[in-house]
């Protein structure tokens, strides 16, 4: 498996002529995925043991008109935080963090979400947490409920 970094791309990216959309990409999570008619068990094994975001996602044909796409792994990953020496221009936007609007909520605010992420992730064990920029998504396959803190109205939607 050949491994792409990611500063190439986000250099590659930030070069093109409309640097207004490359601006706009999050690159804190960025996402890998492969799609195959079968995947080998090691294959699966390999993947889950890098520890990054990548998705298998296996395709079967049902005729000529029909395809099913079954997602074989979920991974969970954190966000980029280190600084991989790259200096986008600055978006104008003064939107918190999910991580600083969750760290500078009342402690009462924080036990809320906690109680209901705990809640959550006990429905089952397929189901997982992904931290993203702004808010938190918890998904089996697709999200099914994304969380979101906000402090001027004390409440965690």
């Amino acid at each position: 498996m050949t491994e792409i970094k990611l500063f190439s791309v986000q250099n590659g990216v930030s070069e093109l002529p409309c640097i207004e959309k490359a601006n706009e990409i999050d690159w804190s999570i960025p996402c890998v995925i492969c799609i195959s008619s079968d995947f080998t068990n090691f294959d699966e094994h390999a993947v889950n043991q890098r520890q990054r975001n990548i998705k298998l996602v296996r395709y079967k044909k049902f005729g000529n008109d029909l395809i099913l796409f079954e997602h074989l792994n979920a991974p969970i990953v954190k966000p980029i935080v280190e600084n991989l020496g790259i200096t986008l221009p600055k978006k104008s936007g003064t939107d918190k963090t999910f991580l600083q609007q969750y760290e500078g909520a009342p402690q009462k605010l924080q036990d809320i979400y906690g109680t209901i992420k705990d809640y959550i992730l006990s429905l089952g064990d397929d189901i997982t947490e992904n931290q993203l920029k702004l808010y938190v998504a918890f998904k089996k396959v697709k999200n099914f409920i994304c969380a979101e803190i906000y402090q001027s109205r004390s409440c965690c939607i």
